[in-house]
């Protein structure tokens, strides 16, 4: 009876020694993840990153989970969420990953069945990058309250688009030239005159 007891409570004490190691591993690479992150010039991480510590997490984690089997006590959880207010963000949360090799879940606001953007399959140590915020074409140069110029959106435009981004600023100009259907990655209008010169740039 004693023998019975002890081979089935060594696996156990086994688990709980391994759970409480590999919590002991993943806090210092979470908290040299944040040191780095607050190092980079324009990131005061308070702002933008939300760990497990924090009241937010939860919510922000869950508000885009659609598949519910995700969403679960043994789903593996980033070790922080990124919600990037600028390009910078996004710069230093990429260098911060590659330099502690943590992987980098994207998160756009699309549709995500498989969980790809939330959790990881591998159980490696990982973070989501939520793009919501950064909604401007130009990333972040526009003023939300102003029109995306076709000038100012071209340099992401052509990256996005690539050649396409020409034609497609014609049919803008050509359909809505007032820019009445205004959102902050809606394709600027490109009104063309006589002699291909460009109007309302």
């Amino acid at each position: 009876m004693e023998l019975n007891l002890i081979t089935k409570g060594v696996p156990y004490l086994l688990g709980v020694l391994m759970a409480s190691f590999s919590s002991a591993i993943s806090d210092p690479l979470a908290y040299n993840f944040l040191q780095c992150l607050s190092q980079y010039p324009n990131a005061t991480y308070s702002d933008f990153v939300f760990t497990p510590k924090d009241t937010e997490y939860s919510s922000v984690l869950e508000s885009t989970i659609i598949n519910l089997r995700f969403s679960t006590s043994t789903t593996p959880k980033p070790l922080a969420i990124i919600t990037p207010l600028t390009y910078s963000h996004v710069q230093s949360t990429i260098l911060c990953s590659k330099r502690f090799k943590i992987q980098i879940r994207i998160r756009s606001g699309g549709h995500d069945n498989a969980g790809l953007s939330y959790t990881s399959h591998q159980h490696s140590p990982f973070v989501v990058l939520d793009l919501r915020e950064l909604r401007d074409l130009d990333l972040g140069e526009n003023d939300n309250a102003d029109n995306t110029s076709y000038l100012n959106a071209m340099k992401w435009g052509y990256k996005y688009f690539g050649d396409n981004f020409r034609r497609l600023a014609m049919v803008k100009g050509v359909v809505d030239p007032d820019n009445f259907f205004f959102f902050e990655q809606s394709i600027p209008p490109l009104i063309m005159c006589e002699g291909n010169s460009v109007i309302g740039s």
